[in-house]
């Protein structure tokens, strides 16, 4: 709306040259003695065509003699020519000839500041002003400060300021423009912005008084329904301020007295209270821009109205109330309202006095500047995702309909589909995590660490290497994928399964196919086949990884409810995380301390040989004759207490001790975690899930024997082993010493690839654990039991390849959650204390987290590596008389992997096991370690997954 006549005015300069500085931006206009120049502004023009121009602003004290023929017009411009003075090195001034243009309709986006330095955290602001008023006074107070220009540049030092400007006359104008017409002008206004000097676009912060609120709307509501011309544009929105915006209509009569037979009559009949417009922008707006924070700002003050006094409309009239709260605030959950005590004029023109509204409004742009950046990369690196997640899928699809067709029924075939079509369901329920907003949301959580979205982006991108060779032919012959490759859709998998067709499967087709002639037998060999799809279930993997520490982070539940109707969700089921949801509700609430002890007892084996490395008992239950035979591992809290208190307890102290509490609370936490994990986890019917096992003996429960000051942790056998296979299992330790004799002597040791695959295995399940926010405690290749993967290999485990063993982890006794107390108390054990981090030996500095764990799994790497247990190592030290040094045998262990892996395993396996010894050198993390788990994965996984190759 208009705004009352002001003692001062400030005019814009464009086509300034792009070594001016502030002062020679004052000295273009010379001056009269009683004018003056009160504030200036110069910032390089965005526009990427006008490299060499800067615009500027300048606020005169009255306006200048120079200038009194310009006039306010929207298309009115005054072109001057002025001497340019330019410093030069030595001091001399260089004049030249240069013509500016002047104007004071502020038409288009006018930069108010330069902007940071660092692009990657700056963040652009674009105030539209409401129709009638003026771009740059609707903001400027009665002082001459205008706070988007004069404030928040130097309040918010990571910002852009722009205004908009469109011809928004009410009278006399000709124009026939409605909303939809402004909205267009500001929307490819707003996309060149976002597309300047070929840069990722930067966070947008909108700010809209009255009408120009609705614009913004508009603009939100158009850019969603256009995904591919303005889905980078859509996602780049962070914040919204609206100031006085008429959501639900303006009280227009005053208004339409004013243009009643004026063309833009039309335009004020689309702002009236319950007209189709604003009744369809309110629908629309609340559920597009649920991602997007909104500050709305409401006026407390009546607004004189516009009267006609002598043919001169002013706003004489009697006050009204403009835009009324009801109107002005939509009263959504991502909505932050703010009274501000003025009337729809003034609303948005905000001094920097003590008091004043502004400062609440700064305070809301510092933050959202600060988490903006990364948020909207995130949103941006999701948008990219999706459409590389369109073509996988549909080129997975594709490869698994012409494998069908071209090898039908042979073994090969047989397998790949078993295995493909797993894949491409957790591919199509991943895509729902990219669209979805309440999965997606888990994605965007600003507590996740910013490297997951490019993480995501990364596998997709490996994925479609995975399928490269196949996408001439998709394109040729799989309609789905050449539309998402020629127009880049941006929608869900499924939405596209159910458009269009997978590939006909017609004998014409199939014939097409077989006489192509990029369909060789080597494209669907058996081991092109093999290829495909073991590189396919890495990066899967990689993504539940991400999903599930993701999870970790993001989910919280309030009710068993309300986890039970998310885990049923069909993307959560098909992405494996219905396991990992449970999980995290049982333990953010508490629930596993519930579980309460089998009633029994343990009984010896009556077994020609005692198992060194798992200790077989038989349990036989309280009312029951049924036995099973288990696996126990025992802890003992006598010796804990005696080592925490320095005394040994009488029986009648243990009961009532708080440490000892503590300690079954958190045994019966594990033994939960541990029993309700292997309800799914470690399910080997199903071949498919075996990428996404957690690698632990399925967990019974636990037995308390107090007699014994003891719990005992009881676990199942896997269903493939048969008792006497179990009896011969065996750890990973025992294999290293007895390799040799097992083997014909001219193999020391296992091949590359075998060893290449235990050391990737047994980082993917620590990694599998830690995405639960547990960590072991214990590991050590003694701890890592070597399983066959089923009853052939298990007949033959004793000289079986590697290839067919999955490692087990057991030693949980002493695990417990990341963010639990953790003892102090160093162990003495000096075998084991050879995979404990020097920081929890001797007198423990910190307590144990997951970076020890990952400590320990680099000493068990490095064993690998070397095929010889670190006791064999270190065995005359140990039983020397010297004084032990944990710090000096880490730094031993560094040089070994530095000196001893490259010729054994190569560079990159030495780097992995360097970074676990050594540390990954994250400084900050937050509390569920995310930042670790990625490096990890970069760092270790990443690297010996090149080895799989081999």
């Amino acid at each position: 709306m208009a705004s009352p006549e002001l003692p001062f005015c400030t005019y814009r300069i464009c086509n300034i040259p792009p070594d001016f500085d502030d002062a020679a931006l004052r000295a273009i206009i010379p001056l009269e003695k009683d004018e003056r120049i009160m504030i200036s502004s110069i910032s390089p023009d965005y526009d990427a065509s006008r490299f060499s121009s800067q615009t500027g602003t300048i606020t005169w004290s009255t306006t200048p003699r120079h200038l009194q023929g310009l006039v306010s017009d929207e298309s009115t411009t005054t072109s001057i020519t002025a001497e340019f003075g330019l410093l030069g090195d030595d001091g001399a001034l260089t004049v030249r000839g240069n013509e500016v243009t002047v104007d004071s309709h502020f038409t288009g986006l006018t930069p108010l500041n330069p902007g940071p330095e660092n692009n990657e955290l700056a963040v652009d602001i674009v105030a539209v002003t409401g129709i009638g008023g003026k771009p740059f006074m609707s903001w400027q107070h009665s002082s001459g400060a205008m706070w988007l220009r004069d404030f928040v540049p130097w309040d918010v030092p990571t910002v852009q300021v722009f205004t908009y400007g469109y011809p928004s006359k009410l009278r006399r104008s000709g124009s026939h423009a409605l909303l939809f017409d402004y909205t267009t002008a500001f929307m490819h206004e707003l996309r060149r912005l976002s597309m300047r000097n070929g840069l990722e676009p930067r966070p947008l912060i909108l700010i809209g008084h009255s009408f120009g609120g609705l614009i913004i709307k508009q603009a939100i509501v158009e850019a969603a329904a256009n995904p591919n011309e303005y889905g980078r544009l859509f996602n780049s929105i962070y914040s919204i301020f609206f100031f006085g915006v008429p959501h639900r209509g303006l009280n227009t009569a005053a208004l339409e007295d004013m243009v009643a037979k004026e063309p833009t009559k039309g335009l004020i009949e689309e702002l009236k209270e319950g007209s189709t417009l604003v009744r369809s922008l309110s629908e629309k707006f609340p559920e597009i821009a649920k991602s997007i924070k909104v500050v709305t700002c409401h006026e407390l003050l009546e607004t004189p109205t516009m009267q006609c006094t002598d043919g001169v409309w002013k706003r004489t009239g009697p006050p009204e109330m403009m835009v009324n709260e009801s109107s002005a605030c939509m009263f959504l959950p991502n909505e932050e309202r703010l009274p501000i005590y003025a009337n729809h004029s003034m609303i948005a023109k905000l001094p920097n006095s003590q008091g004043s509204e502004y400062h609440t409004i700064k305070d809301y742009l510092i933050a959202h500047s600060a988490a903006a950046p990364a948020a909207v990369r995130r949103r941006l690196l999701k948008q990219q995702c999706a459409v590389v997640l369109s073509e996988v899928h549909n080129l997975a699809e594709f490869v698994y309909a012409i494998v069908c067709m071209v090898k039908k029924e042979k073994l090969e075939a047989i397998t790949f589909k078993r295995h493909m079509a797993h894949e491409l369901s957790f591919l199509e329920a991943f895509g729902g995590f990219l669209v979805d907003d309440e999965l997606g949301a888990i994605l965007d959580d600003p507590r996740l660490s910013a490297k997951y979205p490019q993480r995501i982006s990364n596998l997709l991108q490996k994925l479609k290497i995975t399928f490269s060779s196949f996408t001439r032919l998709a394109m040729n012959y799989h309609e789905p994928y050449r539309k998402a490759v020629q127009h880049r859709i941006h929608v869900s998998t499924r939405d596209q399964a159910q458009e269009s067709p997978a590939v006909e499967t017609t004998a014409v087709l199939s014939e097409k196919i077989l006489q192509d002639p990029e369909v060789s037998d080597g494209l669907f060999s058996e081991d092109s086949l093999n290829a495909i799809l073991q590189n396919c279930l890495r990066s899967t993997q990689g993504l539940k990884e991400s999903l599930s520490f993701a999870t970790l982070c993001s989910l919280r539940f309030g009710t068993k409810e309300e986890m039970d109707v998310f885990q049923a969700r069909q993307e959560i089921r098909a992405t494996d995380l219905a396991p990992v949801v449970r999980r995290q509700y049982l333990i953010q609430n508490e629930s596993m301390r519930k579980l309460e002890p089998l009633q029994g007892r343990l009984a010896n084996l009556q077994i020609p040989k005692d198992n060194p490395d798992l200790r077989l008992m038989q349990l036989h239950r309280q009312g029951n004759t049924d036995t099973d035979t288990v696996i126990v591992e025992y802890r003992r809290y006598e010796t804990e207490l005696h080592q925490k208190l320095g005394r040994t307890l009488r029986p009648g102290e243990i009961a009532h001790n708080d440490y000892l509490r503590k300690v079954k609370t958190t045994m019966r936490n594990l033994a939960g975690l541990l029993h309700d994990l292997s309800l799914e986890g470690n399910d080997d019917s199903n071949e498919e899930r075996l990428s996404s096992r957690l690698n632990y003996f399925p967990c019974l429960g636990f037995l308390e024997e107090t007699e014994r000051s003891r719990f005992a942790f009881l676990f199942r056998l896997p269903k493939e082993l048969s008792f006497d296979s179990a009896a011969r299992l065996r750890s990973l330790s025992t294999y290293i010493d007895n390799f040799k004799e097992s083997h014909a002597p001219s193999r020391t040791t296992p091949q590359l690839e075998e060893r290449f695959f235990l050391a990737y295995n047994i980082c993917q399940a620590v990694l599998n654990f830690h995405s639960y926010g547990w960590v072991h405690k214990s590991i050590r290749s003694s701890n890592i039991i070597l399983v066959p993967r089923n009853s052939d290999t298990a007949e033959t485990s004793s000289q079986g390849n590697f290839q067919n063993f999955i490692p087990y982890l057991k030693g949980f006794e002493f695990s417990r959650p990341d963010q639990g107390n953790s003892s102090r108390s160093a162990r003495s054990d000096p075998v084991t204390n050879l995979y404990r981090h020097p920081a929890r030996q001797d007198d423990p500095t910190e307590g144990f987290n997951k970076e020890h764990d990952l400590y320990a799994v680099g000493v068990v790497l490095l064993e690998i590596g070397m095929w010889k247990t670190i006791y064999t190592v270190y065995k005359s030290q140990l039983e020397g008389p010297q004084k032990w040094d944990a710090t000096k045998v880490k730094d031993q262990m560094m040089t070994l992997a530095g000196t001893r892996l490259p010729s054994e395993m190569g560079t990159r396996y030495a780097e992995a096991v360097r970074f676990c010894i050594g540390g990954f050198g994250i400084v900050q993390d937050d509390k569920d370690r995310t930042n670790l788990g990625l490096a990890f994965r970069q760092h270790v996984l990443d690297l010996l997954e090149t080895g799989l190759k081999l």
